[in-house]
């Protein structure tokens, strides 16, 4: 026979010698061979293709975070949710068909564009408030899995995101609270999609990042804050690899190409809607003041860490009312 296996089975073919065949004592040769070519002209794919919805990377959800972050929402946020009052700001915002104009001058050109293609979401009754605090909470049950593997960490860490004295002020203007939420779903996505460390993933955040920024300016600083957070947590509270696809060092890197990438995207698209649609910039040089910055460079950015830290210790006065 020449050392080959016979074909016993017709249509059959062998791709291997008899003699190269490792089996244990017992089993029939030729179910031996079969499973052998079997797996020669079938081989394991040696990467798995992951969709950017997939969060499969994270650590594994703490039980019942869930339902622990919508009760505190409900707490926090549901008086605003259940009854329906507009400043009068927000009526005329909310009955102005050019508000999606005045967004785009504002270097809000997301929200402009959301707001020029969805209903005027404002004066819905309990639907911007709901869609601010889904995103809130889906950013603080995405971004918990990220950075802790202790369900008692990630039970802490959500309670601490939802329960920042920032958020009360964004959830009580209807006109802006339910982009916010969307923008917070935004980033945490972007940060998310670093873990693989696929171009194309970091692609996609730097898109993420672009649209979350032109929805809210402040969104672009809480995106490079979570960068730092993750490298952070990673060097301060070593932890067994929870399946990322690279180092946390390296999704630092990722985080901060997709960082000033997003801000490039961002203010492209700004430029370009600016010229398009005839508008002037406004509102931004008000609170973002440059010529400061160059005249004195040391003195502002001193200014500057006293009102970030006033802000964040909540000792600063708009916490007042």
């Amino acid at each position: 026979m020449g050392g080959r296996a016979i074909n016993r089975f017709p249509g059959r073919r062998f791709c291997f010698h008899d003699r190269d065949v490792r089996r244990p004592s017992g089993i029939d040769p030729f179910r031996a061979a079969s499973l052998h070519c079997s797996q020669v002209q079938h081989p394991v794919p040696l990467a798995e293709k992951r969709s950017p919805l997939s969060f499969s990377r994270l650590a594994p959800s703490a039980p019942h975070l869930a339902i622990f972050i919508t009760v505190l929402l409900l707490l926090l946020f549901g008086y605003e949710i259940f009854n329906f009052s507009l400043s009068i700001d927000e009526e005329l915002a909310g009955n102005d068909p050019g508000v999606w104009l005045q967004w785009i001058a504002q270097g809000r050109w997301t929200m402009g564009l959301l707001a020029r293609v969805v209903p005027p979401l404002a004066s819905i009754p309990t639907l911007s408030t709901a869609l601010f605090c889904a995103g809130l909470g889906f950013s603080a049950w995405l971004l918990s899995r990220l950075l802790f593997t202790a369900p008692l960490a990630q039970r802490l860490f959500a309670g601490l995101l939802v329960c920042s004295p920032l958020w009360p002020h964004i959830a009580e203007f209807n006109t802006l609270s339910w982009g916010v939420g969307i923008g917070l779903a935004l980033v945490a996505w972007a940060v998310t999609l670093l873990e693989e460390g696929r171009r194309w993933f970091v692609f996609l955040a730097v898109l993420l990042v672009a649209a979350a920024t032109g929805i809210y300016q402040s969104l672009f600083v809480f995106f490079l804050v979570l960068v730092c957070l993750r490298l952070s947590a990673e060097v301060l509270m070593p932890r067994p690899p929870n399946g990322a696809a690279v180092s946390a060092r390296r999704a630092f890197l990722h985080g901060l190409a997709a960082g000033i990438g997003g801000f490039a995207v961002y203010q492209i698209c700004w430029r370009v809607l600016l010229v398009v649609l005839s508008v002037q910039s406004a509102y931004v040089e008000t609170w973002i003041r440059v010529q400061e910055f160059l005249d004195a460079p040391a003195k502002t950015v001193a200014r500057t860490l006293v009102r970030t830290w006033s802000l964040v210790a909540a000792r600063d006065e708009i916490f007042l009312g």
